[in-house]
């Protein structure tokens, strides 16, 4: 007696898969540069900043003299270890998340809320890299050299320029990962995008509604970034980057423009 298998065809994966799967290695490979190098800058800026200050408090209290800009390099290697321990934090998935909304409910519910915040997270760090890159290049930042080691003010404004590029790079590494995996489902995943994209323009439009009514009714500006800021949080936008959503939209702000 003999048992005959069925034959077994693997179902082969849409060739949209395998691009974006292909761009996401590549995207891999830079990412895992960038990684490298923000570990060194955080090293290398912690050390500084601990020595000028460590060091300027030991001449002082004990030789009787200050080191003449230690707290200038001080501050501004702490800017870099700044950006560059956030641009690890990212990519590490370190950073807090609120996923109250955004992992409940239906998958059409969690569709929708993720394409919201995901979309915001997106032109909120194109924004930053380019207004960031505007700031390093001197336009509407200090221009010229610091008070007292002379160091072009450019070094330290570069730092908040490389860190959202880091930044940015990372989540595009993570999108197109993540979009090739939504793309091997095939057909059925059309559904999905669809579901995420009208259910994100809908609760765009009636936070910006409820934005706008308040504003209408003649309520503070703050209530309104209020609901902003709550709305971004529970849909699951890293709360590292909502001080800058507030700070744009606090820029674009009539109160703001007045100054």
């Amino acid at each position: 007696m003999s048992t005959l298998a069925p034959d077994y065809t693997p179902t082969p994966t849409p060739r949209v898969a395998v691009g974006l799967s292909r761009i996401a290695a590549w995207l891999e490979l830079y990412s895992q540069a960038a990684l490298r190098i923000a570990r060194v800058g955080v090293i290398v800026g912690a050390t500084i900043a601990l020595i000028s200050l460590v060091g300027n408090i030991f001449t002082r209290q004990v030789l009787g003299f200050s080191l003449f800009g230690a707290h200038e390099l001080a501050s501004y290697a702490f800017l870099w270890t700044i950006w560059m321990g956030v641009s690890l934090a990212v990519k590490r998935g370190a950073v807090t998340v609120i996923t109250f909304l955004s992992d409940r409910g239906p998958w059409w519910w969690q569709a929708s809320v993720k394409t919201f915040s995901g979309v915001s997270l997106t032109i909120l760090l194109a924004y930053c890299c380019w207004r960031s890159t505007e700031f390093a290049l001197g336009v509407g930042a200090p221009g010229g050299r610091t008070p007292a080691l002379k160091i072009a003010y450019f070094y330290p404004i570069a730092s908040m320029a490389v860190g959202y590029y880091f930044i940015s790079l990372h989540y595009l590494q993570g999108v197109c990962a993540g979009a090739a995996r939504l793309a091997e489902r095939g057909r059925p995943a059309l559904r999905t995008v669809a579901a995420g994209l009208v259910g994100g323009v809908l609760i765009a439009l009636i936070i910006w509604t409820a934005m706008w009514g308040i504003i209408a009714l003649g309520a503070s500006q703050l209530i309104a970034l209020g609901v902003m800021f709550v709305a971004l949080t529970l849909a699951g936008t890293p709360i590292v980057f909502m001080l800058s959503i507030v700070g744009i939209a606090a820029m674009f702000s009539p109160s703001a423009s007045a100054w």
